[in-house]
């Protein structure tokens, strides 16, 4: 307000003040603005960055979820490959399913690439190593736990 008063003098400032009352002018660049419209931008711009403080907060909140579920996702597709090798292992008659598992190794294939790629890579153990693998004439009885069954003689 001193620059105004400065521009107009005491005697015209007061007048003019007297005639508009207590309504608060600010000057701008030569301009006048009105106190209650600069209260209300200053209190918009405080809102404004109390926003972008609490959407900052919630971005890196994001961030955190996000890395975490990308470890999760890894964690599933590599679990889920091996659900995939073991089942697709389950189908061929192997004296040591562990073992057989620790002989494929599966360079970072996924899904029905992966399937193929074990199925092939037994194949090729069933040649090279048939021990690992029961006769394919053997017969098998499935007993319950504790049980001894006897076979009969044809």
């Amino acid at each position: 307000m001193s620059e105004l008063e400065d521009l107009l003098g005491k005697d015209l400032f007061n007048a003019v003040r007297l005639k508009m009352g207590n309504l608060g002018l600010i000057i701008d660049n030569g301009m006048l603005i009105p106190k209650h419209r600069f209260d209300c931008i200053n209190i918009s711009l405080k809102e404004h960055k109390e926003k972008v403080i609490t959407l900052s907060e919630k971005n890196e909140e994001l961030k955190r979820e996000n890395s975490e579920l990308k470890k999760y996702k890894e964690k599933y597709i590599s679990e889920n490959d091996e659900l995939l090798i073991y089942r697709e292992l389950s189908e061929f008659k192997l004296k040591n399913i562990t073992s057989v598992r620790s002989l494929i190794n599966i360079n970072g294939l996924h899904g029905d690439e992966l399937k193929a790629y074990v199925i092939k890579q037994v194949k090729k153990l069933k040649k090279t190593d048939s021990y690992l693998f029961y006769d394919e004439n053997q017969k098998f009885i499935l007993v319950p736990c504790g049980r001894i069954k006897k076979t009969e003689k044809k």
